[in-house]
């Protein structure tokens, strides 16, 4: 059960390492992004990221569920990621969600991004396993 911690984070604000949570986020005006994605994948991200708030109830003032730089405390990493369900592209927001339910607030941090083109997700085909996901951990938060 890894944190990540991306060096060039530590390198561009240092402002976060006080945080006991934060993530990386693509959409911030200081990021840097190497490589976009490919088009339809933009589209598809764009769908996602509005939906996502609607549908898991994450806070809104993410800009980027899905960006995978985390940083967290030990203690913190350890409370969150050792009761997770989701293994798969929704474990983000699932620990986001919990970290939410805990009452701990996130902070973003720039990052430097290229798009991976050897993406595992297929949206179409994916649909109905994302939406099991998501309820089972609404079901799991709310106990």
């Amino acid at each position: 059960m890894g944190v990540e911690v991306p060096p060039q984070a530590e390198q561009r604000d240092r402002r976060v390492l006080p945080m006991a949570r934060a993530h990386g986020s693509r959409r911030l005006p200081e990021s840097v992004i190497v490589r976009p994605k490919q088009l339809y994948r933009r589209i598809i991200s764009g769908a996602f990221r509005r939906a996502i708030p609607i549908l898991a109830g994450t806070p809104r003032s993410l800009s980027d569920t899905q960006c995978g730089f985390k940083m967290y405390r030990g203690t913190v990493a350890w409370e969150l990621y050792s009761q997770c369900l989701c293994h798969g592209f929704l474990f983000d927001v699932e620990v986001i969600l919990r970290a939410v339910a805990a009452g701990y607030r996130i902070r973003e941090f720039p990052v430097e991004w290229r798009s991976d083109p050897d993406s595992r997700l297929h949206a179409a085909r994916s649909i109905p396993k994302l939406l099991r996901e998501l309820v089972a951990i609404r079901r799991a938060l709310r106990k």
